[in-house]
């Protein structure tokens, strides 16, 4: 458990730094391209620190936990505080991304009536931007949030793992099983829904409609019957004085 836990967690780190590295790229070509015109966007500055303060850490974390066992700097009660608040920051980038995008791009990057060639391009670097920071922030959350729910439970039993590394702590199967079914369940109400249960709702709605407008449709049906009925019987009745 020691050594796959440990080789994960260096696994999730190189990808972390990838990331981070393709993020900070295209925050610091935003900046560049507005800070001419004496602008500074909040989604840039985020996310230059974001990724910024992701490629220190996570190096450093990787390069420490390579070379040293137990090292101050990469025990569980600095690496989880760490990640939490760099997937923090990476959430709160591509939260403030989505609502730009929504806001200066509506119907998309291709829209030839709002942007120009190198709008779109541009727009299309927003996009990416967005997609990193969200696919960071839930990478981290695979990896943080099971280490801490059983860094939790080990507590609760009476051992403090929070001074160990991960290449050192051994996590029992009792902690294991019980993070990964939360974390399961974490991941399950963070991804896409299945919109099954939309559509029936959609259907049904639907369906009450068409039943409501054939209701309304017979009774204007029944209205124009009674009314002909009326005017017949006035006719009768008409035909039948001047017959006397």
């Amino acid at each position: 458990m020691q050594d796959k836990l440990f080789h994960t967690r260096n696994a999730a780190f190189a990808i972390y730094l990838i990331l981070s590295l393709a993020a900070l790229g295209i925050s610091a070509h935003w900046a560049s391209l507005t800070t001419p015109e004496g602008l500074f966007l909040d989604f840039e500055g985020i996310g230059i620190v974001a990724s910024a303060l992701s490629i220190i850490v996570l190096s450093t974390f990787l390069f420490v936990g390579a070379f040293r066992k137990n090292a101050a700097l990469t025990i569980i009660a600095v690496e989880l505080p760490a990640l939490i608040v760099l997937s923090v920051l990476f959430l709160a980038e591509g939260a403030i991304l989505n609502d730009r995008i929504k806001v200066e791009a509506p119907f998309g990057c291709n829209d030839p009536f709002r942007f120009s060639p190198f709008g779109m391009k541009i727009c299309q670097e927003l996009v990416s931007l967005r997609g990193l920071s969200f696919s960071i922030f839930a990478l981290m959350i695979i990896y943080w949030l099971p280490l801490l729910v059983m860094t939790i439970i080990e507590l609760t039993q009476g051992r403090n793992v929070f001074t160990l590394s991960v290449r050192e702590v051994e996590f029992s199967l009792h902690s294991q099983t019980h993070a990964q079914a939360i974390t399961n369940g974490v991941m399950q109400e963070m991804g896409p829904k299945d919109p099954n249960g939309d559509l029936d709702h959609q259907h049904y709605d639907l369906a009450q409609q068409q039943q409501q407008q054939q209701i309304q449709l017979q009774q204007l049906q029944l209205q124009q019957l009674q009314q002909q009925q009326a005017m017949l019987q006035q006719q009768n009745m008409q035909q039948g004085r001047q017959e006397v």
